[in-house]
């Protein structure tokens, strides 16, 4: 990578079907591919991006390996997670990684990340978005889960990038949908970012 990672870059993960094999991830991320396709055709499934975090720091790992501090939003709820750089760049290189940067300033990412870690995981959401996507129809348990009290992965980035842009990286008024209907192939498509990776 030619351009050096920087807090307030958006990690977009690509899991396909042959990447994630067992479990309840599988189930998720197969989910999410079934919504972006229903969503946004085609592309959205050659192209699915299931899952984001955004960049809040540089650390050293117990190996001594250099990483980025990545707050993401997972079934423990926010966490962040150190990811090695040398990995970073090899998923990239491998197309299941994409790194987008916000077009616009922002300020004190790491402020905003921490101001959500704990926050539980937000499942009533997720299935209700995929109920409305794949139903069209509205289901009363998303109306209950509204807000920044349980937060999924985009929801989550969003959010921060919300608040460290002063408010000026809105997708809910882009897309013209709740963060809480906001999916990682929205932030994919925004004019807000640009790939740098």
């Amino acid at each position: 990578m030619n351009t050096p990672l920087k807090c307030g870059d958006v990690v977009c993960f690509r899991f396909n079907d042959s990447k994630v094999t067992d479990g309840l991830d599988a189930l998720y991320f197969k989910l999410i591919r079934v919504g972006n396709y229903l969503t946004f055709g085609k592309d959205g499934w050659t192209n699915s991006i299931n899952h984001v975090g955004i960049i809040s720091g540089f650390e050293t790992d117990s190996n001594g390996d250099k990483c980025v501090t990545v707050y993401e939003a997972l079934d423990k709820g926010v966490v962040h997670s150190p990811y090695p750089i040398w990995w970073i760049n090899t998923k990239v290189d491998d197309g299941n990684i994409v790194i987008l940067r916000p077009k616009l300033q922002v300020y004190t990412i790491d402020k905003y990340c921490k101001q959500y870690e704990g926050v539980p995981y937000d499942w009533a959401s997720i299935i209700a978005l995929f109920i409305l996507i794949t139903t069209k129809k509205r289901i009363s348990i998303l109306e209950k889960s509204k807000g920044a009290h349980t937060q999924f992965c985009s929801e989550f980035v969003l959010r921060v990038l919300y608040d460290a842009s002063n408010k000026q990286i809105d997708l809910e008024k882009e897309f013209n949908r709740d963060f809480d209907r906001l999916m990682p192939m929205h932030i994919f498509y925004s004019d807000h970012f640009v790939a740098i990776y």
